[in-house]
């Protein structure tokens, strides 16, 4: 269970809802977590988030998603 390994689910949902990740996205990622995935989430601006974008894809990040 997420409690076994430290992960305090609601904080996780509150820390994802500041990157702006909406409700209907949060319990898919709360289930990656589960299974043992990262989640790497970065504030962007508008200025610099298609550099961000692209860096996290060309790092090889999968499921690179904008909220």
């Amino acid at each position: 269970s997420s409690a076994s390994r430290g992960i305090d689910v609601d904080e996780l949902s509150d820390r994802l809802g500041d990157f702006g990740v909406p409700d209907s996205e949060l319990d898919n990622l709360l289930e990656a977590v589960e299974r043992g995935k990262t989640i790497v989430a970065y504030h962007a601006t508008a200025d610099n988030a298609d550099r961000v974008t692209a860096a996290f894809d060309s790092a090889n990040l999968s499921n690179v998603r904008r909220f």
